[in-house]
């Protein structure tokens, strides 16, 4: 059990509030068997810390409550080797989307570099329709990135809340990050991870949606437009990606994946977001299968489209053929 004065403490250390002006008088109000919970709850109430905050301050869990020059306020999303957070830059008071790697287990040399590709790669892609990124480093051990935080919500969550978007919607969505992708083919910059949770929604603004893509940490850069090579960040043969959105090519060797992988990753994510049943039901590579052979029900329902049209990557060229790539899907 955390005392209220050692709660005081951390508050002071880690700069979230002065323990003398701001805590103090708290205290002295707090009745509870449990002093430093009875302190965190006014604290969380009056809304001087966060819920993410309060959890961190009580020791229930062993979160940091600062990175560097940003306070976390809470955590977004935590994947197997990263943990994205929603901060506050204490110099600018800019609220930023805070991606940092975890610290457990300590990462790889190789996941460190593919990191650093991604840090380059989120820096160099400027666009509307593309997540900005605000500022990058390391702190306490641990590299960080720093983009622009959308408030909204990814794709997959408005879905779920929502339903399924209707077809002129759907189609804003789609031209929108379509622009995104087209640009950053333009520089050489393949994303290989489209997918609904990497399509952030901005809260609409006078009814129009804002649409982004998020999260080059999959990124592919053609030779020749990074400091890095393929072979720096990805083992051969590896399978990277979402299953869902993944085309059959990008399956045996994650390398293989160009534009055309992004194209395909983007017509996938219309089928997630409309009523017509998404390409693949299962998040294994099995699930792939269907799509080799047409038994896909998105594939009856799209009528005059053919099935060739959308698997066989070299089928997707006609005229200019795989260089415009999502270029077309904008005008």
């Amino acid at each position: 059990m955390i005392t209220a004065g050692r709660l005081m403490e951390r508050l002071a250390v880690d700069g979230l509030l002065s323990a003398e002006e701001e805590a103090g008088p708290l205290l002295a109000d707090v009745r509870s068997p449990d002093p430093g919970r009875g302190l965190s709850d006014r604290l969380l109430r009056r809304g001087l810390v966060t819920e993410y905050q309060a959890e961190a301050l009580l020791g229930e869990t062993d979160d940091r409550l600062v990175l560097g020059d940003y306070v976390l306020l809470r955590r977004l999303c935590r994947g197997s080797t990263c943990e994205v957070f929603n901060a506050r830059r204490r110099t600018t008071g800019q609220l930023v989307a805070l991606k940092v790697l975890s610290a457990v287990p300590p990462p790889s040399s190789l996941r460190i570099r593919r990191f650093e590709r991604e840090v380059e790669v989120t820096f160099r892609v400027r666009h509307p329709n593309v997540i900005a990124a605000c500022d990058a480093g390391e702190a306490d051990g641990l590299p960080y990135l720093a983009t622009e935080y959308v408030d909204g919500s990814d794709l997959a969550q408005h879905v779920a809340v929502n339903g399924p978007l209707s077809v002129s919607r759907a189609v804003d969505f789609v031209v929108q990050a379509a622009r995104g992708l087209s640009h950053a083919h333009d520089l050489g910059v393949i994303h290989r991870d489209i997918k609904p949770s990497n399509l952030l929604i901005g809260d609409a603004a006078n009814g129009k949606f804002a649409v982004k893509v998020a999260d080059f940490g999959l990124a592919g850069v053609a030779p020749g437009k990074s400091t890095s090579t393929e072979s720096d960040v990805l083992v051969p043969g590896t399978t990277m990606g979402t299953a869902d959105y993944m085309p059959p090519e990008q399956i045996a060797d994650v390398s293989q994946a160009d534009r055309r992988s992004d194209v395909y990753g983007l017509g996938a994510r219309s089928g997630f977001c409309s009523p017509v049943a998404r390409c693949m039901g299962g998040r294994s590579m099995r699930c792939c299968e269907p799509i080799r052979t047409g038994r896909c029900r998105a594939f009856t329902s799209c009528g005059t489209m053919s099935r060739t049209n959308w698997i066989e990557p070299f089928s997707k060229q006609s005229g200019s053929g795989h260089k415009t790539g999502c270029r077309r899907w904008t005008k």
